[in-house]
C-alpha cells in the first residue's frame, strides 16, 4: 500500500510541475496555437493532480474524518481561487495579461518543491 501512495505522490508532484511549466509557457508565449497546446496540457495536468489529491485524501484520512477534511480542502481551495483571481486581475491590469501566468507559475513550482521535500524518501522508510 505504501508503494501505491509513493507512486500517487510522485504523479501528483509531476502534474504540479507540469502545471507550473505550462503556466510559465503561457506567460512567455504569444502564439495562439502554442497557447492552445499549453492550455490543453495544463488542463490535463490539473485533472491528474486533482485525481491524485482525492485518491490520497481518501486513502490517508480516517473514514470518520473524511467529510470534514474534504470540506476544509474545498473551502481552502475555493478561497485561494478567489484570492488568486483578484490578484491576477490586479496584476494583469498593472503589468499586462501575461504577468499573472508568470507570477502563478512561481508558487505552483514552489509548492511542488516543498511537497517533494516533505515526501522525500528517507533512509529506512522505503
Amino acid at each position: 500500500m505504501r508503494d501505491g501512495l509513493a507512486r500517487a505522490a510522485a504523479e501528483g508532484m509531476l502534474a504540479g510541475f507540469a502545471m507550473a511549466a505550462t503556466q510559465a509557457g503561457l506567460g512567455l508565449n504569444a502564439n495562439v496555437v502554442i497557447a492552445a497546446v499549453l492550455l490543453f496540457a495544463s488542463s490535463a495536468a490539473f485533472a491528474l493532480f486533482n485525481i491524485t489529491a482525492v485518491t490520497m485524501r481518501q486513502r490517508l484520512v480516517p473514514a470518520d474524518l473524511l467529510g470534514r477534511v474534504t470540506s476544509l480542502y474545498g473551502t481552502v481551495t475555493r478561497g485561494c481561487e478567489a484570492v488568486g483571481a483578484i490578484a491576477g486581475g490586479v496584476l494583469a491590469a498593472a503589468a499586462g495579461i501575461r504577468a499573472p501566468m508568470l507570477a502563478g507559475a512561481v508558487p505552483l513550482a514552489a509548492v511542488m518543491m516543498l511537497l517533494g521535500w516533505r515526501h522525500r524518501a528517507r533512509p529506512g522508510t522505503a
